[in-house]
């Protein structure tokens, strides 16, 4: 009786936390997007590639540079009454240039960097999507054991009652010692599975904080929520449906955002082969010695073809070409790949509905069966083994259940990491 009073206060203190420990779904998720690592590097990575965007549009802008030179000279010719050598040249020039014209190049690297911008939002949106994607999987696997350790310290508290049971049928001499020991092998039994549930709910809640952020060892916060069963899936699989043929899923419209990177590039790539036309100027100050001192300027277009360079166009060229391709059997995997999913999803939810129903009614015959079981064991009608197949019957009826509503709700994480950014 004192073991049953202590399982009773455990399972109150794991499954009625303080209101102070628990959190809700979207304080986790807002928690751990501000906290994780994951999250930061994700706006990092994206500040990188914004900044690597830039760099394509660099070449557009105007050039400007300096340039400053003293000399000390000296010679040992002999002198001359008639030319002098100037001791020291100081000179200081300043070049700008815009370019013009590149054989299309400045349009598209402009449209590039546009491009490569939209490849960075879609790579953060992604990141942080999987954060989201971690918390909601660790939120549930926390909430589904602590709703197996439940069914397990109810199971210790029936095979508690079967064994007070069997020590009152041997004290009315209807059953021998033999029903009494298997009672209390199967008590046993029961409490191991409880310790080892207990350590697997510890350890799932570890994760759980540490998904947040928060450290393992410090005090740990616990879900708000109970399990039960995933909202209609039929609504966001309509949603997707609508969102994979209208390419405005995330992963469809990153693949489609490389494809369009990669056709920029390749079109710079030709662009080269054209001549360029700048517009130049130039302004020069020069000093040597005392002889002579004056300013000069110049201003006008210059035009650069390069002819020859060594097969570097054509390489890189041939690299873009390259990528493009692989860029497109990308977008056109992606897109069978999201496909097969949206039909997968749609037929798991159709089958864990259907379970469901069944399961339910499974639950209800079988707890049916146990209490009258447990009737007919009092009344000495069967054996202390014919309970306990009751027993595991009814306890594997409520698993299964459990079981069934956390993969629901598990599918209803993989549909909405699905529809982020639509």
């Amino acid at each position: 009786m004192r073991r049953g009073i202590l399982i009773f206060i455990f399972a109150v203190l794991v499954l009625f936390p303080a209101p102070s420990d628990a959190i809700t779904l979207d304080e986790a998720v807002t928690m751990a997007l501000e906290a994780s690592e994951a999250s930061r590097s994700a706006g990092h990575q994206a500040d990188a590639l914004r900044a690597y965007a830039r760099t394509h549009t660099s070449f557009t802008l105007p050039q400007v540079g300096l340039g400053g030179t003293y000399l000390r000279m000296d010679t040992n010719a002999a002198e001359s009454p008639f030319v002098q050598f100037p001791e020291e040249n100081l000179s200081g020039r300043i070049e700008a240039s815009q370019l013009l014209w590149a054989g299309g190049r400045i349009l598209n690297s402009y449209k590039l960097k546009a491009s490569l911008v939209e490849n960075a939002y879609l790579a953060e949106q992604a990141l942080r999507r999987d954060v989201r994607r971690s918390v909601r999987l660790a939120f549930y696997s926390v909430i589904y054991r602590k709703a197996l350790l439940g069914i397990l310290g109810d199971r210790v508290a029936q095979r508690e009652e079967e064994l007070q049971d069997a020590r009152d049928l041997r004290a009315a001499g209807m059953v021998t010692s033999l029903d009494v020991r298997q009672a209390k092998l199967l008590l046993n039994s029961a409490l191991d599975e409880l310790r080892a549930e207990e350590a697997s709910y510890e350890q799932s809640l570890i994760d759980f904080n540490l998904g947040l952020g928060r450290s393992g060892g410090g005090e740990l916060l616990l879900p708000e929520q109970e399990l039960m069963r995933a909202p209609e899936l039929g609504a966001l699989i309509e949603v997707a449906k609508a969102a994979l043929s209208g390419e405005k899923l995330l992963e469809l419209r990153a693949a489609e955002s490389e494809l369009s990177s990669r056709e920029y590039e390749k079109k710079i790539t030709t662009g080269e082969y054209l001549p360029e036309l700048s517009l130049v100027g130039t302004a020069e100050s020069v000093k040597e010695g005392i002889f002579q001192e004056g300013e000069s300027w110049t201003a006008g277009v210059q035009l650069r073809w390069s002819l020859l360079d060594g097969g570097l166009r054509r390489a890189k060229r041939a690299a873009s070409a390259a990528r493009l391709e692989i860029a497109e059997e990308n977008l056109s995997l992606t897109n069978k790949r999201l496909a097969g999913l949206v039909r997968s999803l749609q037929i798991r939810s159709k089958s864990l509905a259907e379970r469901i129903e069944l399961q339910r009614e499974a639950l209800e015959l079988s707890e049916e069966n146990y209490a009258d079981a447990r009737g007919h064991y009092r009344a000495g009608t069967i054996t202390q083994t014919r309970l306990g197949e009751f027993n595991l019957s009814y306890a594997e009826a409520r698993f299964g259940l459990k079981s069934l509503y956390f993969l629901e709700l598990q599918l209803l994480t993989e549909l909405q990491a699905l529809l982020e950014g639509t």
